[in-house]
């Protein structure tokens, strides 16, 4: 399509072509794309669609150094809020990256274990639960599916005769 008559539009030279081809091959963003060339992200979207190389599908992310940090954290049994403050994503976003990345029963076995330690050293179903990211009920719950020795609210275990 031929520019406008009295529009500014520059047809792209070949070597601009092939450039903006060369950067779209190698995964960079749209828009550092267009910054680095001096044309619009419009014009990098055209000649890629023109080109027969689409966006990726919503949801396919290019890798990021901080999402493996974050499943790291997680699987240390820090909370999603530390980790998110750590990382510099939302406690949303941190708590969606450990859902896609590991199966439900594996992260429950993460958190039942360091449920169980907790409880060993005495601290307070509160406590546990601020750790570990449950309520205090979920930690009762866990408790009891674990099958740990019960203990009144708030008090330390009996310490085991020896």
């Amino acid at each position: 399509m031929a520019p406008r008559r009295g529009s500014s539009v520059r047809p792209l030279s070949e070597a601009e072509r092939e450039r903006i081809i060369e950067l779209l091959d190698a995964g960079t963003p749209r828009a550092e794309i267009a910054a680095s060339t001096g044309r619009s992200v419009g014009t990098i979207s055209n000649l890629a669609r023109d080109t027969g190389r689409s966006r990726p599908r919503f949801g396919v992310r290019v890798p990021d150094p901080r999402r493996a940090r974050v499943l790291v954290l997680a699987a240390d049994g820090v909370p999603a809020g530390v980790i998110a403050t750590t990382v510099g994503y939302s406690a949303y976003t941190v708590r969606a990256i450990i859902r896609q990345a590991a199966p439900p029963s594996l992260l429950r076995k993460v958190r039942d274990q360091s449920v169980a330690d907790l409880w060993r050293e005495g601290v307070t179903r509160r406590e546990i639960g601020a750790r570990v990211g449950l309520s205090e009920n979920g930690v009762t719950h866990a408790v009891q599916r674990l099958g740990l020795p019960a203990r009144r609210p708030g008090r330390p275990p009996k310490a085991a005769d020896g």
